[in-house]
């Protein structure tokens, strides 16, 4: 606060401020009235106390200041609104951008030169878009120019398309460009003009769906100027890139929902569960985005897939699929030649293939239920994914953040992540500290996070030249995001911070690892050095994973991925595919077994896709299953009987549609089963047995059995109550 940079000073004086109790984020309507009133005041300390309150009350007194700007008040009054306004900056550019829409000529007017001011990039789209519109009246239109000259410098003729300027802005927005998501807004308010009422509303929304609120924004005012809008340089189309929001916030506030719960579980101080609470309630709300996801229909969503997979954003991606299942059509997809033609479900015989295998798995399944009665390209690919899917049992996954500058780097990091393949971690690989930080915050979360030291202590967030000085590092951003904060961090030293030519690269390598464990021994879970063996690598990792919270999560997230395999190939027609369904039924085999005890919500798809299949070979483990029954437990014996009735009813099918004789073991299950207890069980054993191959003999002997279970029915002749 004493230093001679007046730009420091005032940084010190904001930090200060910020520290004061309440006052910063003061909200009461009559604080900030009152203050506006002092605006007018002839004394100066009355006036300049009040100009200081409202500059830090910030976004909070937007709302009331910019309404003035359109009134007929004193010039110096105005001159005051603005100067206030002005040093806000980026905190009131929004809702400044949103007043250039009001009927009042002297508002906009006004309102394009408090932009022209704050030079904030943001207010671009909207400005053009006055200078291109026939109906606004010159004396507006000359103010945007002045704006747009300020903000841009450059002359007119370099200008873009207001359209343009739209679409790349909400393109920074979705990807959170911090150019354009300023780390330290104090609050995070969507601004809208009500035309009817000619008044500034505004909106708050949590701090996960900013981005993607304002990407919608900005490609709606898109979309109104221009339906058919397609970006000229990338071919990229709005409403594709506005289903992959649509997804996105739904995915989002997901996987906040589940990083609180995670935080409140262990521990974490900040977090309450009426946090959780309101989080559950945006959630519900923000499912819905998945409705408006779906609207722009095949076409647009198969351009939003390619966007997301060239973006490496698997679970947009994955959201993408999951939508297409049930909309798309088989001539979508092109033929099984590699030249099949130009249709518009290519992106989806791509996502199996990709290198994310949430996609792939997504991808396979919704080839399945596509069923296309032709051969199209990639089908080969479906029963495999399937099949590996169906054997997912918690492979954990690292996320490895690393600058790669040359061949070395990119042998170094191929080497890495079969290292971790190796050791049954699947990896995902980010080039940049952005690019890691968004991966890292999407959903599900990955295990543990391999951070280059190098990459670490780069700057995610740095202040503009109208921000408040702010530095924050890819590690802070990891450490403190809540959607981050709880997944393991490890430093990976490769010597690549110290800049020391004097030092060979072992000692480099030494170097930063110590100094590393000096900076961060409180805040990184683990440090391997760049030569580290693959035991210590595995060391340190089981390390990390021996705990009960993560074991579950990695085995719940597993299981999923099996369940929607078991699903899909239960719902395969073996009547109506041209899918080689017969290649999954060793994998179905071994996960409906007893051997490695998957969980029934997987053995019962797992089971009917058996019956469906009608494959002899599966009818040994079904018998097993129908056989294990607990003894004497009830509670036990009603959480088997599902499972029970599913491999039951699997044995009816094969045997109806192959008409077998049954092996005597297969046999002497079912007959003993038909006095399960259980008429449920009963009833499917004996339909399995009457679909059966059976000769006369056998047949007898189960009605004897049916028939001797029942003599305790009977009476006597004669009884001693009788005599």
């Amino acid at each position: 606060m004493n230093d001679p940079n007046q730009r420091i000073r005032e940084t010190g004086d904001r930090l200060f401020a910020l520290s004061v109790p309440g006052e910063a984020i003061r909200k009461g309507k009559q604080h900030i009235l009152r203050y506006i009133e002092d605006l007018q005041a002839k004394d100066h300390a009355v006036f300049r106390n009040a100009h200081w309150h409202l500059k830090n009350f910030g976004p909070w007194a937007v709302r009331f200041l910019v309404p003035v700007l359109g009134k007929e008040v004193p010039d110096e009054f105005r001159s005051r609104v603005i100067l206030v306004l002005t040093e806000m900056g980026t905190e009131a550019s929004l809702a400044l951008v949103e007043a250039l829409d009001s009927a009042s000529v002297l508002l906009k007017q006004n309102a394009a030169i408090v932009l022209g001011n704050i030079k904030d990039e943001r207010a671009l789209p909207a400005l053009k878009r006055v200078l291109e519109d026939p109906n606004e009246p010159p004396e507006v239109k000359k103010f945007a120019h002045e704006a747009l000259l300020k903000i841009t410098r450059k002359a007119a003729a370099e200008w873009k398309k207001a359209t343009d300027y739209y679409f790349e802005l909400a393109e920074k927005y979705a990807y959170s460009h911090p150019g354009v998501i300023l780390t330290w807004d104090r609050a995070h308010l969507v601004w809208r003009w009500d035309k009817s009422q000619e008044t500034l509303l505004e909106r708050e929304v949590p701090r996960f769906a900013y981005n993607e609120q304002l990407a919608e924004e900005a490609l709606y005012d898109l979309l109104a100027l221009d339906p058919n809008y397609v970006h000229g340089p990338t071919g990229a189309g709005a409403w594709a890139l506005l289903a992959c929001v649509h997804m996105a916030q739904a995915i989002e506030a997901e996987a906040s929902l589940y990083a609180a719960e995670q935080a409140v579980k262990n521990g974490q101080p900040g977090l309450l569960p009426d946090h959780v609470e309101n989080l559950k309630k945006l959630v519900d709300r923000y499912n819905r985005h998945n409705v408006s996801g779906k609207i722009p229909g095949r076409a647009y969503l198969y351009e939003a897939l390619a966007r997301s997979l060239k973006d490496y954003n698997a679970p947009v991606a994955r959201e993408l699929i999951l939508t297409l299942q049930e909309m798309a059509r088989p001539d979508d997809l092109p033929g099984a030649a590699v030249n099949g033609g130009a249709v518009i479900g290519a992106p989806l015989i791509e996502a199996l293939t990709d290198s994310d295998k949430r996609v792939r798995y997504a991808a396979a399944e919704a080839m399945a239920r596509i069923n296309p009665p032709q051969r199209k390209l990639g089908m080969e690919l479906v029963i495999p994914a399937l099949v590996d899917a169906l054997g997912e049992q918690g492979v954990r996954v690292a996320l490895v953040i690393y600058d790669v500058q040359d061949d070395n780097d990119r042998n170094f990091v191929n080497g890495l992540k079969r290292t971790l393949a190796s050791i049954n971690v699947f990896p995902i690989v980010a080039g940049s500290g952005i690019d890691g930080i968004i991966k890292a915050k999407q959903f599900p979360t990955e295990d543990v996070i391999i951070l280059q030291r190098k990459v670490a202590s780069q700057i995610y967030f740095r202040e503009t030249e109208v921000r408040r000085p702010v530095v924050e590092t890819v590690f802070d951003t990891l450490r403190d995001d809540v959607r981050t904060k709880n997944i393991p961090r490890v430093l990976l030293c490769d010597g690549r911070s110290i800049q020391d030519d004097k030092l060979d690269e072992q000692a480099r390598i030494d170097k930063e690892l110590a100094d590393s464990k000096q900076q961060y021994d409180q805040t990184a879970q683990g440090f391997i050095k760049k030569d580290a063996h693959k035991l210590d690598v595995q060391a340190l990792l089981d390390t990390l994973f021996d705990t009960p919270e993560a074991q579950k999560d990695a085995k719940d997230r597993a299981d999923q991925l099996a369940r929607s395999a078991a699903e899909t190939l239960a719902g395969v027609d073996p009547a109506n595919t041209l899918y080689p369904f017969r290649d999954a039924v060793d994998a179905l085999i071994k996960t409906v077994g007893t051997e490695i005890l998957r969980e029934d919500f997987i053995r019962i798809p797992g089971c009917r896709a058996l019956g469906h299949f009608a494959d002899q070979r599966a009818l040994g483990v079904l018998a097993k299953i129908v056989n294990d029954k607990a003894e004497g437990d009830a509670d036990k014996i009603a959480r088997q009987k599902p499972v029970r009735m599913a491999a039951a009813k699997a044995m009816s099918e094969i045997f109806k549609n192959t008409g077998v004789e049954p092996a005597p073991e297969i046999y002497d299950v079912l007959k003993k089963n038909l006095l399960d207890g259980d008429i449920d069980i009963e009833l499917l054993c004996g339909e399995a047995l009457g679909n059966a191959k059976l000769t006369n003999e056998q047949r007898l002997e189960t009605h004897l059995i049916r028939r001797i279970n029942d003599k305790a029915e009977y009476r006597p002749a004669r009884t001693p109550e009788d005599e």
